[in-house]
């Protein structure tokens, strides 16, 4: 967003290509707005990924992506065709990085998932994860191309391949994630994206009274019935999210960059799981364990002595945290990443001052507000500040 925003404000002329809920979002900022195909992963109903569903539902799509042809990749090509762009920026968007390659324009990418490719990862243990990794990687070449430079954003880093061209850049923290108080309350915030989740952790976390726990998941199917009280459900609401976040003593997540990430911004030690069959997240779990700001569970095996372990580490994780985010570096990559993006405009020649038109591709899709189905716990107290 923050980089769309910097190249309408120096003059350029934009077109956002994007999906799903960052429609609504984008277009409430007044930029040029055109909806184009998704690629999304399929989940079964206990919330783990449904491999060959996924490659059934999109496999035809994938492949007029990779031979330039389809009717949605025909959309996307006319979108980029007609505006003339002489520079595409995308996340990790496949449609705008195989067409940047077939039109010969310059291509800048910024995202989390090129560290799978840019970075030396740990050894993974099993034939299963080292081909999966493998295939990961092919993907990645095959449908995103080669951008002419790289921008990844991640809450920690492995060391970075000696011939790799990205810039490796922290978490994109929003502003408004700055301007909210923050505490140290008494309740923990549970992120579940896929709900059919919820069943490995309920039945552990209602057996710790102790401690309050909300839970924050996609409820549209039967929601886990007959609760204590010290365990409330939540819909994914963005806005509440990043409010109840802020007044926690620690945040229990999927192994996603961006929570992570936000978590650590606000002083909030992470326990976190891998999505079962998400090789980028079983990597980011080993990043969360590298980088002493929290530890990573396997949700299948989750009990009540995980939390247990995890809760009288806490005190260590959040003295890590705080030493983190006073080293040199800042942990918000929004400014370095900027700084990436004009260096990259100068040299394609599409800086400011040349009067020249740019193509973006916008973000992944944001969070939406719907109306919440529990009140969130009464205001915990304790002292107070703005971050």
């Amino acid at each position: 967003m923050q980089v769309i925003q910097w190249l309408a404000d120096h003059g350029h002329q934009v077109r956002v290509l994007t999906g799903g809920d960052a429609m609504q979002v984008l277009r409430d900022r007044g930029f040029d707005i055109f909806e184009i195909p998704q690629l999304r992963c399929c989940y079964r109903a206990d919330g783990t990924l449904a491999r060959w569903r996924t490659i059934r539902g999109y496999g035809p799509r994938a492949l007029g992506l990779l031979f330039g042809i389809g009717a949605s990749f025909r959309q996307v090509a006319e979108l980029v065709d007609e505006f003339r762009p002489d520079l595409l920026i995308s996340d990790f968007e496949p449609y705008l990085s195989r067409l940047a390659g077939m039109r010969g324009i310059p291509l800048l990418a910024i995202n989390h998932q090129h560290f799978l490719i840019e970075s030396v990862l740990p050894p993974l243990t099993g034939w299963r994860k080292k081909l999966s990794l493998k295939l990961h990687q092919l993907g990645i070449s095959l449908l995103v191309g080669q951008p002419d430079r790289i921008i990844t954003s991640s809450f920690f880093h492995f060391p970075r391949k000696s011939n790799s061209r990205a810039v490796f850049v922290g978490t994109f923290i929003p502003d408004r994630l700055g301007r909210l108080e923050v505490r140290r309350g008494d309740s923990v915030v549970v992120y579940l994206k896929q709900p059919g989740l919820a069943r490995y952790l309920v039945p552990h976390l209602a057996a710790r009274p102790h401690r309050r726990f909300l839970i924050f998941s996609d409820w549209r199917g039967d929601p886990p019935e007959n609760l204590p009280g010290h365990v409330r459900l939540a819909p994914i609401d963005r806005e509440r999210f990043l409010w109840e976040l802020a007044r926690c003593r620690a945040l229990v997540t999927t192994a996603g960059n961006q929570a992570i990430g936000e978590a650590i911004f606000l002083g909030k030690p992470v326990l976190a799981f891998p999505e079962p069959g998400q090789l980028e997240q079983e990597l980011n779990a080993l990043a969360l364990d590298r980088s002493g700001l929290g530890e990573s569970f396997d949700i299948k095996r989750f009990s009540a002595e995980t939390w247990d372990r995890f809760e009288a580490r806490e005190t260590a994780f959040r003295a890590n945290i705080e030493r983190h985010m006073r080293s040199r570096r800042p942990f918000d990559g929004r400014a370095e990443a900027l700084r990436a993006v004009r260096r990259f405009l100068r040299e394609t020649g599409s800086g400011a001052g040349h009067h020249r038109r740019d193509g973006v591709a916008a973000r992944e899709p944001a969070g939406v507000s719907p109306s919440s189905l529990a009140p969130p716990f009464p205001a915990d107290e304790g002292g107070g500040h703005a971050r």
